[in-house]
């Protein structure tokens, strides 16, 4: 019976561990087409803009062409909720700014312009203005203008489009950060617009997006609850009783077992150090109002870091100076030590420990000492610990 408990115990660990493998590499697929679908689709950004009435005459000072709707050879007219702006270069480029106005995902980089540097390549955006904020209705336009043919869905597609505040929109999602930062050049000198974030052009795909930091919040604390509840079981002398008193296992079969559950804890805490920061990099990137989808990311993160700590305490508590410099230490501990420092030195960014609270940041300061004392021996001195925000 005692060689059936021995290989049921092991086939369970083997069976967990395979199951957590298939939900982590699925999670590291979903977490890389996450991150394309938003590094393609998130070709917008929004900013505030205290004075548009500024803005309008900076645009005009800057050359900026404004694009019509083209009627007749005779008329022309405005979009029913917007005014639209492109910047001088694309002023009699009507095809790039047709692409402006369809585009919903990045554009592909055409192949003549993988050799070419960035710098070489003035990006191409447009400006979009909302009527009904803007109070623009008296003031006439006196630059340039581009006339357009645009399709009956085309206009009824940006007819229908409610903007709340000032966006610019790319072709090209490698262009983004280029352009904002030639936008703001152009217009930002008086302090006039504000950058709030980077988004999606489409309504229907920003709403998508913007329910990713809910299931992000859930895995996290998933994962969280389960090292908590690994560290709730996995105990070693309540392990070393029940396996050597009640099933009367001996010492070369209790290491086999105490090795095999060992290392289903180790490779769950490894495995979320990397699962959150894949995590991290599905967030959305934080505006200049809210940092709440941050800050609760950042103590998922700590919760976790703090649980690791607690349980390599509690492992090497009872190892003596003498067994940490045995070979058998010297192997071992490095498994346990370099992961979590690397986790550490994310955590402890300056940007993040900001957003820990007083009692978050004290748990953090408690717990990571000792764990690293337990880990390191006695040799730890205080100061290699100290975290400062």
């Amino acid at each position: 019976y005692f060689l059936i408990y021995r290989c049921e115990i092991i086939n369970s660990t083997r069976e967990f561990r395979r199951s957590f493998d298939t939900i982590k590499q699925r999670t590291i697929r979903i977490c890389s087409l996450g991150k394309t679908l938003i590094d393609d689709f998130s070709i917008a950004a929004e900013f505030r803009c205290h004075n548009y009435h500024d803005l309008w005459h900076e645009l005009r000072h800057n050359n900026y062409a404004q694009v019509k709707l083209y009627l007749d050879t005779s008329s022309s007219d405005d979009f029913d909720s917007f005014y639209l702006f492109v910047p001088p270069w694309l002023s009699t480029d009507k095809n790039q700014v047709e692409k402006l106005l369809n585009l919903i995902c990045s554009q592909q980089l055409p192949a003549d312009e993988l050799i070419k540097s960035d710098k070489d390549i003035k990006p191409s955006y447009m400006i979009y203005i909302p009527k009904k904020t803007s109070h623009l209705h008296n003031i006439r336009w006196t630059g340039d203008i581009i006339l357009i043919r645009a399709s009956e869905s085309t206009q009824l597609a940006l007819n229908s489009t409610e903007l709340p505040c000032l966006h610019l929109v790319v072709t090209r999602s490698d262009h983004w950060q280029h352009a904002v930062e030639l936008f703001q050049f152009h217009i930002g000198s008086n302090n006039n617009i504000q950058f709030i974030k980077k988004l999606p052009r489409d309504e229907d795909i920003r709403f998508t997006f913007d329910q990713l930091p809910e299931y992000i919040d859930k895995l996290g604390n998933q994962l969280t609850h389960l090292v908590r509840i690994l560290n709730a079981i996995w105990d070693q002398d309540s392990i070393k009783i029940f396996l050597t008193e009640i099933f009367k296992f001996d010492k070369r079969e209790l290491r086999t077992i105490e090795s095999k559950l060992l290392d289903l804890v180790f490779y769950v805490y490894n495995s979320g150090f990397e699962l959150f920061r894949l995590l991290y990099d599905l967030l959305p990137p934080m505006s200049i109002n809210d940092d709440k989808i941050l800050k609760k990311f950042v103590s998922m993160m700590n919760e976790f870091f703090c649980e690791w700590c607690k349980c390599v305490t509690k492992k090497f508590k009872y190892t003596s100076t003498q067994q940490a410099s045995t070979a058998k230490y010297k192997v071992l501990r490095p498994r346990w030590f370099t992961p979590g420092m690397i986790f550490l030195g994310f955590l402890a960014k300056s940007p993040h420990l900001q957003l820990l609270t007083e009692d978050e940041y004290k748990k953090l300061m408690t717990e990571m000492p000792v764990a690293l004392k337990a880990l390191r021996g006695s040799t730890l001195d205080n100061r290699d610990s100290f975290v400062t925000k």
